[in-house]
This record gives C-alpha cells, sequence and structure tokens, in this order.
C-alpha cells in the first residue's frame, strides 16, 4: 500500500509539474530573428521538456522573456530578449521562444530632453549600411531614429559617440530631393530641414540618398545608403 501511495503521489505530482509547465509556455511564441538575436542570461542546462524550460527561466530569472531550446539535446538557455548586439540562436542552441513586452528589448531605455521623451538603444558594433540597420531595427519591433523635431534632433546629438558617422532614418531613395522619414514616410518640412540638413547638402554625387550625422558637423551630411555608420533604433515609450 506504501508503495502504491508512493507511486500516485510521484505520478500526481509529475502530472501537476506538467500542467504547470504548459502554462509557463503559453507565455512565449516561437520567433526565427534573421537580423537580431536573444541576450543569453547565462550558459545552457538540461531540461527535460520545453515547458520545463519555460518554467526554469521564469523561476531562475526575473527578467527571462526568452528561452532557446534543443527538442534533442533537451539544452535550455535563457534569455533576457532581443538584441541587435547578439547573434541569431545557433543549431546547438535550438529554437527561439520569445516573451513580447516593454521589457524585452533590455538595450533600450528612455532618454529625454525637455519635454520630449524617447524609448531608444544606440548601437555601433556591428557598423551597418542604411538597409541594415533599418532590418536590425525593425527585428527588435522598432524603427530608426527619427530626428523630426529640434528637440529630438539635439537628443541623438548627444547620445551619440563622437568616433563613429551616425545613420539617421531619413532618406530620398524614392524621390531625389524629397527627404521622408523612415518611420511614417512623412517628408522633411522646409524649416526644419534648413536647420539639421547641412548646407549644400545633398551633394547629389552618385546617389548620395542617406542622411547621417557626422561627428564633426553639427548638422545631418548625406552620403552613400551603402555606407557603415553606427545608428539609433526608435520604439513607443512604454513602462
Amino acid at each position: 500500500m506504501i508503495f502504491i501511495f508512493h507511486t500516485v503521489v510521484l505520478t500526481l505530482s509529475t502530472w501537476m509539474e506538467s500542467i504547470e509547465g504548459a502554462n509557463m509556455s503559453m507565455k512565449f511564441t516561437k520567433i526565427a530573428p534573421q537580423h537580431c538575436g536573444p541576450r543569453r542570461l547565462t550558459s545552457a542546462w538540461v531540461a527535460r521538456s520545453r515547458s520545463l524550460c519555460a518554467t526554469s527561466c521564469l523561476v531562475r530569472f526575473p527578467n527571462c522573456h526568452g528561452f532557446m531550446y534543443n527538442n534533442v539535446t533537451k539544452l535550455c538557455t535563457p534569455s533576457s530578449g532581443l538584441s541587435a548586439e547578439q547573434l541569431r540562436p545557433s543549431l546547438d542552441e535550438g529554437d527561439l521562444y520569445f516573451s513580447d513586452s516593454c521589457q524585452s528589448y533590455p538595450d533600450f531605455s528612455i532618454k529625454s530632453n525637455l519635454s520630449t521623451h524617447v524609448n531608444v538603444a544606440y548601437y555601433n558594433s556591428p557598423l551597418l549600411n542604411y538597409t541594415n540597420a533599418r532590418a536590425a531595427c525593425e527585428c527588435m519591433n522598432s524603427h530608426q531614429y527619427v530626428a523630426d523635431s529640434l528637440e529630438k534632433y539635439w537628443l541623438m546629438y548627444s547620445l551619440v559617440s563622437v568616433q563613429f558617422r551616425v545613420q539617421a532614418g531619413l532618406n530620398d531613395m524614392a524621390v531625389e530631393g524629397q527627404f521622408v522619414w523612415e518611420d511614417s514616410g512623412q517628408e522633411i518640412n522646409s524649416t526644419l530641414k534648413d536647420a539639421i540638413l547641412k548646407l549644400g547638402q545633398p551633394a547629389d554625387w552618385v546617389s548620395e540618398d542617406c542622411a547621417y550625422l557626422h561627428p564633426n558637423q553639427t548638422k545631418f551630411m548625406v552620403g552613400l545608403c551603402s555606407g557603415a555608420r553606427a545608428y539609433l533604433c526608435e520604439k513607443p515609450v512604454c513602462y
């Protein structure tokens, strides 16, 4: 009788553990990012199932916003969220499961200038061309930073390193001379254009279509979109 009771308790415990793990795993969605990757919290451990991997991640790490799980090796790797600085999951790490929230993008933080508040992340490694910077930001459900006001322009100027040229989310790739913002596709107004775009720009030399901030200038220059530069990503402010 004692043996039977012990077996029933173990079976019930395993069943409850399975149910709890399944509920935990429902918080996460399988994704396959191409231009960003998960920020690993620690080295991998063995978990009997994906559900238990999710449970362990949430219990052990308050900032667990994702995990990688290999169904063959049972390796479980916890993640604090997505970052443009991180590599995609390797074959050994397995599939990536992600829980999207304000806290799921650890590189972002709120920066302010006067009454302007922006949720922004700055990247200078690796340097990317305009198209790849756009893709990296989109991978984190964001867009390239747009300095569509003087307050946002000077905020950008204060955030970036003087060592690097920095992509601006402003280009005239579609129509020559009509510079539009990356997030909305709206053309920059003439007053702001005069204030933040260097006189004589664009130079219109070999299809210079993308604005960027030069370390030695206080206004945007315009250059080749293929140029590798630092960049900023912007998301809606959330808490």
